[in-house]
């Protein structure tokens, strides 16, 4: 039995943080050693620096989304779809459709440049085998 719900409510807040770190790590880390793996070696780093800096733009432009939602969706009354106060005043629901299309369309365009990539081939080492004695 839980004599602190409060408590309860942070350890859950702290196991969420530790997924949600541990699935973003695993994501930098295959996207590094995509880049690595796929990128011409004369553009590596470049490439590795350019990721870095889309993660920190797409943070900027969440920032951006949710600053033009507050203006864009404000009413007569003060009320917009990300009250600052009460999120059961507002209409949170339509700032996640709003999402959910951006996403959709994120989706598409991946769909675009994958049907259009092609994989650099991978050289495998293979050890040569000696004919001579074996035994």
């Amino acid at each position: 039995m839980v004599s602190d719900p409060k408590s309860l409510y942070e350890n859950e807040e702290l196991d969420a943080s530790i997924s949600i770190t541990g699935r973003l790590l695993h994501i930098y880390y295959s996207n590094v050693e995509f880049f690595y793996d796929q990128a011409p070696e004369s553009i590596r780093s470049t490439a590795t620096a350019l990721f870095w800096m889309a993660i920190a733009a797409g943070n900027y432009d969440s920032t951006l989304l949710v600053t033009m939602v507050h203006k864009l969706s404000a009413g007569q009354d003060g009320s917009n779809w990300l009250p600052d106060d009460d999120l059961n005043k507002g209409k949170l629901e339509y700032f996640y459709w709003l999402l959910t299309l951006l996403q959709v369309l994120n989706l598409v365009y991946y769909l675009f440049c994958a049907k259009f990539y092609t994989l650099k081939p991978i050289e495998i080492a293979y050890k040569a085998k000696d004919d001579g004695d074996n035994v």
